[in-house]
């Protein structure tokens, strides 16, 4: 099951708890590039609460499906990217960025990178330390969230040949990336387009999704990334709903923008 068909599989459940009571979803974030697909800037969901409590249905669902062998584990992780795309992260897009930013109400105080991106998966429900994760570099983030599953770093090229040797790595999905020491987020690839999604310190300073080689990738000289999609590792937390264990490899705080 690809991001495309997972989508079609997420409508038919999020359908279930719709109502005809209104408007259903916030309007698109105004400040994104028009290159990114509306689909990715509109949340399924009218409210965060909303929100988080269909990410719990998702995930009991997804769990139903596994066990009964309807879906396979790379079509679960699919499922779990949808549900975090689609109806969780829209709602952040416009809140301010701050360095010293740890709200977890999207739109209500601020946020840094690092808890942007520990906040989210928290609220989709992987039972991390927020904090933890947040203050951790950008390198030992992804090591963490990694779990010992697949890590790359990319290094030395010129931003345009970086960008495609990342592209030509990855599988459709979703990443974890770390940007030199000072910055993270979220990378996409979805229909051979790479797309950040982090708090952005330039420009609006906000909550963004961008096509990456309009983004603040190409002013670093590294990059570190995870999978999230296809991590097996953290699936099982997300469907357990037990602790998640990351193993820091160094638990020193880092400065991050």
């Amino acid at each position: 099951m690809n991001l495309k068909n997972a989508t079609k599989s997420l409508l038919m459940l999020l359908s279930l708890s719709c109502t005809n009571q209104g408007p259903r979803h916030p309007k698109p974030f105004q400040h994104a590039s028009q290159k990114v697909p509306l689909s990715l800037l509109v949340s399924r969901t009218q409210s965060y609460a909303e929100a988080k409590a269909q990410m719990l249905a998702l995930r009991n669902k997804t769990r139903q499906q596994l066990a009964s062998g309807a879906i396979d584990s790379t079509q679960a992780g699919a499922l779990f990217t949808e549900g975090l795309l689609t109806s969780l992260i829209p709602h952040w897009y416009g809140t301010p960025w701050d360095f010293n930013g740890y709200t977890d109400t999207p739109k209500q105080g601020k946020i840094a990178c690092g808890y942007f991106v520990s906040t989210t998966l928290l609220h989709a429900g992987i039972a991390l330390d927020r904090y933890k994760l947040a203050q951790q570099g950008p390198r030992d983030e992804a090591i963490a969230l990694s779990l010992q599953q697949k890590f790359w770093t990319f290094a030395g090229f010129p931003a345009n040949d970086r960008a495609k040797t990342i592209n030509e790595s990855l599988k459709e999905g979703l990443y974890f990336i770390g940007l030199d020491e000072s910055h993270v987020g979220y990378l996409l690839k979805q229909e051979g387009e790479l797309y950040l999604i982090h708090a952005n310190y330039t420009g609006d300073a906000v909550v963004t999704i961008q096509p990456l080689m309009q983004s603040v990738f190409k002013d670093f000289k590294t990059w570190h990334v995870a999978e999230i999609t296809y991590n097996r590792a953290l699936l099982r937390y997300w469907l357990s709903g037990k602790k998640c264990a990351l193993p820091y490899p160094n638990l020193a705080v880092k400065n991050q923008k």
